[in-house]
């Protein structure tokens, strides 16, 4: 798992705690061997239609189990369901988007939409867990990594600090704006994950959809300025970590999509792709 999830040394005993959960929680184990599934897909292109199969069947298997145990409450199954709603999203982003390189672009942001709603779901499932002191482990492990990581030197990234001048200029209301800088700040947050020897590579970007203001989701929706530009830079992470399979091309496609879709007013604010960048592999 550690490699074809591409888990650098930081974030390793939290994959052991995945695979360690999935041995005791069959439909955990379903969509962690799901995902697998989907990743082989994109490996062996002859094969290809043999392991989406097999993917989708073992995701099928993977949700009626998660459904049967919605209602346990028990520390271990807490934990399991926070992890189970983790995979499920970026399955979900490598079937749905990823998977779909000649979608249009407006199916490919309704789409992204729903990603960050189901890894928002892994927040709701996390929250749980902590409100029932389950998982105490792995939610203490996550707290200490967040805080060693915001001990590590930073600069605001050329990216955020553009963002925050756009913001400055905005004539949004104070609510949409607030959202609008939270997802900034979080944005900035991601930076500093990716950096550094303690760096979470691809993952810090993974992280991002649960830590942006639940507006924001709004403001994407009616595809607010402001919001889109806000995604596009993010999206050009996604695109430096295009070598990550889950991703492949989107941040691209939604960098272009979104620069198509505004007007030439938002130009200055939006990032260019650097297609001669090597794609960052941790």
């Amino acid at each position: 798992m550690t490699s074809w999830m591409m888990v650098p040394g930081l974030l390793k005993p939290l994959a052991n705690d995945y695979v360690n959960a999935a041995l005791k929680t069959p439909y955990l184990m379903n969509q962690l061997l799901a995902l697998s599934a989907m990743h082989l897909s994109t490996v062996n292109q002859e094969s290809s239609a043999h392991y989406t199969s097999t993917a989708s069947n073992l995701q099928h298997r993977a949700l009626r189990g998660f459904n049967k145990e919605l209602n346990d409450t028990s520390q271990s199954n807490a934990t399991s369901q926070f992890f189970f709603a983790s995979l499920l999203a970026l399955h979900y982003f490598a079937e749905m988007i990823s998977g779909d390189p000649e979608q249009e672009f407006p199916v490919t942001l309704r789409h992204v939409l729903e990603y960050f709603r189901l890894h928002r779901g892994a927040r709701v499932l996390c929250d749980r867990a902590h409100s029932t002191l389950a998982g105490p482990a792995v939610m203490g492990w996550l707290l200490t990594a967040v805080e060693e990581s915001k001990k590590e030197p930073h600069t605001p990234s050329e990216s955020c600090t553009l963002l925050a001048t756009m913001l400055q200029a905005s004539d949004l209301n104070e609510d949409s704006l607030q959202a609008c800088e939270g997802a900034r700040e979080s944005l900035d947050l991601v930076h500093r994950w990716i950096q550094g020897p303690n760096g979470w590579g691809v993952h810090a970007l993974l992280g991002w959809p649960n830590l942006i203001p639940l507006r924001f989701f709004s403001l994407l929706e009616k595809q607010i300025p402001e919001a889109l530009v806000i995604l596009a830079h993010y999206a050009l992470l996604m695109h430096r970590f295009r070598g990550f399979w889950g991703f492949g091309d989107v941040g691209k496609r939604l960098v272009n999509g979104i620069s198509g879709l505004l007007v030439a007013y938002w130009v200055d604010w939006l990032p260019t792709i650097d297609e001669s960048e090597t794609p960052l592999t941790s």
